[in-house]
């Protein structure tokens, strides 16, 4: 009952907002990092690394091991694993198998050496995640993306095509994890690659934001519009919330599209704010 035209027009305003929403990550980020663009940016893409349950603690964990610490040794994905998880205190207790020993005995040394801090341990969350979501599978993931990029946020600037940054962000575990999802528990080999939705994701919520923010701050509207055109390039999320507008009619043809639809949802249907949506006045003007 309402017009494609006017459809269209409040998606655009509503992506808009969906991007000024999630700006306030980032500004509380940058604010922590007093400027510094490439910890706000290493910062922002861990905390994702954790999703909904594991955000928080992964932030800890990047916060409080310094990036210009690993970049010191980040040409031994060994020991960036091994300091990210000493840090998460992940590695504490006894164990059987030798990888998690030698991890243990590497990050002695280097607790001592850069006199690091580790997090709470108890902020770890397990239950009712998928394996390869675990925070171990994870860690190693993130350690070998630090492992493999040197001023990540310089390079994904410079990245304007979505095949171009899923290769950065194309990543795996070390070879430990192919057949464990914890320490000293073996199970069936299999590779621990991020996949594609994981990839999209971690573009969609952690750098779009940052590029976004960036090119606001900096006055630079061509920053912004690459933002959207990154979106509009990835495939529309599949979700719940998306599901449930194309059961109404209206299917997400891409990311940006499915973005504003969660803003949609989220800030205007679940909180009875039809009169403040163009949509929702129509309908309710036209059955008045």
């Amino acid at each position: 009952e309402v017009s494609s035209i006017h459809i269209s027009s409040w998606m655009n305003r509503l992506l808009v907002e969906r991007l000024q929403r999630k700006s306030a990550d980032v500004a509380r980020l940058l604010d922590d990092s007093q400027g510094d663009w490439e910890s706000t940016c290493y910062w922002m893409i861990a905390r994702y690394f954790g999703g909904k349950t594991n955000g928080f603690a992964f932030e800890m964990l990047a916060k409080l091991t310094p990036q210009k610490i690993l970049a010191r040794i980040k040409d031994n994905p060994f020991r960036v694993e091994s300091m990210l998880m000493g840090q998460s205190r992940l590695l504490e207790g006894e164990f059987n198998d030798n990888y998690p020993q030698s991890l243990q005995k590497e990050y002695a040394y280097q607790q001592k050496a850069y006199q690091l801090q580790p997090m709470d341990g108890h902020l770890w969350k397990f239950f009712r995640l998928r394996p390869a979501s675990f925070p171990t599978i994870r860690i190693s993931q993130l350690a070998c993306l630090i492992s493999h990029s040197e001023n990540l946020f310089s390079h994904l600037l410079e990245t304007t095509d979505v095949k171009d940054l899923r290769k950065l962000f194309n990543i795996n575990s070390s070879p430990y994890w192919q057949n464990h999802y914890r320490f000293d528990q073996e199970s069936d080999n299999i590779s621990k690659n991020v996949g594609k939705t994981f990839i999209d994701l971690l573009i969609i919520n952690a750098w779009v934001p940052l590029l976004f923010v960036y090119g606001d701050r900096h006055g630079d509207d061509m920053k912004k519009d690459q933002a959207f055109n990154i979106l509009s390039q990835i495939q529309a999320e599949n979700n719940h919330i998306t599901r449930l507008w194309q059961s109404a009619g209206l299917k997400a043809e891409n990311a940006a599209q499915s973005q504003a639809q969660i803003q949609l949802y989220n800030e205007y249907c679940k909180a009875h704010r039809c009169l403040d949506c163009p949509i929702g006045y129509q309908l309710l003007k036209t059955n008045k």
